[in-house]
Parts: structure tokens; sequence; C-alpha cells
């Protein structure tokens, strides 16, 4: 298994993460995104995002859809 960085994401995925990321006022380049084909078996793709010490895992298995459950997280203040 290896881990595919955000600029490895396809372009769609990329953007919903920069807009996400803009739309809740914070900047894209201070997390760390990566995915893992097949960490999960259920899943089959595991995306992580960090940030400083916070990291989430989120399910990948459907592109961009990720990225909700991401949003929800920064509106909760989960990454500072």
């Amino acid at each position: 298994m290896l881990d595919t960085m955000l600029n490895q994401f396809p372009p769609l995925e990329q953007e919903a993460f920069r807009e996400t990321c803009l739309r809740n006022g914070v900047a894209p380049d201070g997390f760390t995104v990566t995915a893992v084909e097949g960490a999960v078996p259920a899943r089959g793709r595991s995306i992580s995002v960090r940030f400083g010490r916070e990291v989430r895992q989120y399910d990948g298995s459907q592109p961009a859809q990720w990225t909700v459950d991401f949003e929800d997280d920064l509106r909760s203040r989960v990454f500072g």
C-alpha cells in the first residue's frame, strides 16, 4: 500500500478540498492530505488529513465525498 499525496489526487477532488478550506477561512497548504488504497478493506480507500498534531481519517471510496466530512470537522474546529 502506497500513500498518494493530494497533488496526485484527481483534479476535481483536489479542487473540492481547496474550495472547502477557503470557504471555511483556512489555508489549504497548512494540511497534509494523503490517501491509502486498500487500507480499510470495507472502504477501499482511506483519506488522512493532518494539521499539526491532529489527524483525521475519512472514507475515500467516493472521490470528493470525504470533503463533506472534512468540512464538518472544520466547522466543529477539530483542527483548531
